[in-house]
């Protein structure tokens, strides 16, 4: 329960310190919701934290199963692995996630600076 919590609490971490501002674009006026990177990163981290956290029960529990004799060895292999799979895939989609929302905020962050000079 606590791992879940983390999943849910980490993206209203993040939505709290956000605020909306109102940009200029086009000639139109569009409202846009700006954080900080570093209650981003914060954030990343307690999600993280609650996913892999997820993982180490699932894995903890298939363990017990095979120990208990409730499920055979092939089977509790398979699903290691897949968990194994599962594991690096949330690795690479946060990075890949992180990086992407980075951009974004970069480039809203030159947006507003090019506001201000003009």
């Amino acid at each position: 329960m606590f791992f879940s919590v983390c999943i849910v609490f980490g993206a209203f971490f993040f939505n709290s310190f956000r605020r909306k501002e109102t940009r200029v674009k086009d000639g139109k006026q569009t409202p846009v919701r700006v954080g900080y990177v570093g209650i981003y990163l914060i954030a990343m981290l307690i999600n993280m934290w609650g996913v892999f956290g997820q993982l180490a029960i699932i894995f903890l529990v298939l363990n017990e199963l095979e120990v208990q004799g409730g499920m055979t060895n092939l089977a509790t292999n398979f699903l290691h692995v897949l968990l194994a799979i599962s594991a690096e895939l949330t690795i690479l989609y946060a990075f890949w996630r992180t990086t992407v929302d980075l951009e974004l905020e970069r480039e809203v962050t030159r947006d507003a600076a090019r506001e201000i000079q003009e």
